[in-house]
């Protein structure tokens, strides 16, 4: 009965709702992303959805677990952090697709474009 309660529980937990947003942004900026570099490639489109996918499904159940256990706040800590990454994810994905972005993350973009210039250096050779 307590698992129960805690996945309705979940469920009215706004975190939840912000990270499947945050997941829904991240996988179509990464894709409009291969879009733009012209390294579209459906293997690792569909790699991305169930990767996105899994990580709702399992912080829903550990929001839900952290309900019966009273663990609350510990949960919506995590969650806290896990959107912070994905919303750091989403601002790379756009700084790489030519959108101005904060300076402090110049150099990670810097490192994504470098990666995605060799591999369409590797297609062409």
């Amino acid at each position: 009965m307590h698992i129960f309660i805690g996945f309705i529980l979940a469920g009215k937990n706004e975190l939840i709702y912000l990270l499947a947003l945050l997941l829904i942004l991240d996988f179509a900026t990464g894709f409009l992303k291969s879009v733009i570099k012209k390294v579209t490639n459906s293997k690792i489109a569909k790699e991305g959805a169930i990767k996105h996918t899994s990580t709702f499904v399992f912080y829903y159940i550990v929001t839900s677990l952290s309900y019966c256990v009273h663990l609350e706040s510990l949960s919506s800590l995590l969650l806290i952090y896990i959107l912070l990454t994905y919303a750091i994810s989403i601002i790379e994905n756009l700084g790489v697709m030519g959108v101005p972005i904060p300076k402090f993350l110049e150099n990670k973009v810097k490192n994504e474009l470098k990666h995605y210039d060799d591999i369409l250096n590797k297609k062409e050779d």
